[in-house]
């Protein structure tokens, strides 16, 4: 596999959204930009390449997330370090999505009490949908 199409960039001021981009952390400590990624794969196995001699990078931009093909745009901050495979960021992004929907219920909720102590039962069954 040849990684030739992986570009660094000397800013990412001027990408445009969802471009897909990752910051790298290296042995060295430095930072830099690379783009030019065509899968979520392909960014893991070049990370894991020796060339590559990536400790650990942030992904930004719109990303595969399982073996459909489905995109998500929301990675604004995730984190891949050296050594991480395919099966194991598709399993930690389905817990980081069931955990996100798990926190903004318990949210709804604590809102919901608060509009009912303030205002009545009937803000708390309006802010709960019934």
């Amino acid at each position: 596999m040849t990684f030739a199409h992986i570009t660094l960039a000397a800013t990412d001021v001027n990408l445009p959204r969802g471009t897909r981009a990752v910051w790298i952390y290296d042995v060295k400590g430095q930072e830099e930009c690379y783009t030019g990624f065509t899968s979520t794969q392909e960014l893991i196995a070049w990370m894991n390449t020796s060339d590559a001699q990536v400790d650990s990078l942030i992904m930004s931009g719109e990303w595969e997330v399982d073996d459909d093909g489905t995109t998500d745009d929301d990675f604004d901050a995730w984190e891949l370090c050296a050594g991480d495979t395919w099966e194991g960021f598709k399993k930690e992004f389905q817990e980081c999505k069931e955990d996100t929907i798990r926190h903004n219920e318990e949210w709804r909720q604590e809102i919901a009490f608060e509009a009912g102590m303030l205002n009545g039962i009937n803000a708390y069954n309006d802010r709960m949908g019934y």
